[in-house]
């Protein structure tokens, strides 16, 4: 409950003093229910956005099945061609791959991200990334290791 402050003349007026508590009693009411009620909506409206995103997935799984096994190979290698070119060759954001790599507006995030794309992307590390994340960890950890046996050793784990 807030903090109420008072000015006061000095005098307790009882009458002044009840009225005051049942105003606030009443708009902490009237707040509590406000509260409730955008918390309602909000709730309601994250049930329908995963009741659509759900309808979206599986009218794509509809589509993919609905392909025969060569069309889904070539879908498969053409998605995998423009990935590759946006992660590895253009080392891209995920909004850049999504945007510029496939040509998709701001529509296709949730879509993409709902199948699994941004964990995807997330995810990608070359072996040059990896470097640099491990050697910026050891200097902060203010390890000093030579720079041709970290890449060494890493390699061992890597490929």
């Amino acid at each position: 409950m807030p903090v109420r402050y008072t000015i006061s003349s000095g005098v307790n007026n009882e009458k002044e003093t009840a009225a005051t508590d049942r105003m606030q009693g009443t708009n902490t009411m009237d707040d509590e229910i406000k509260k409730q009620e955008v918390l309602d909506q909000l709730h309601e409206a994250g049930r329908q956005f995963n009741k659509a995103m759900q309808e979206y997935q599986d009218s794509c799984n509809s589509y993919w099945n609905s392909l025969n096994p060569e069309e889904q190979l070539m879908a498969f290698c053409a998605m995998v061609e423009r990935i590759h070119r946006g992660e590895i060759e253009n080392k891209r954001s995920y909004r850049g791959i999504l945007y510029d790599v496939f040509g998709w507006g701001p529509e296709a995030y949730a879509p993409a991200q709902l199948a699994g794309f941004l964990d995807l992307h997330n995810s990608i590390y070359t072996f040059d990334d990896l470097l640099v994340v491990f050697k910026n960890t050891l200097e902060e950890l203010e390890i000093s290791v030579d720079d041709e046996r970290l890449a060494d050793a890493l390699a061992k784990h890597f490929y």
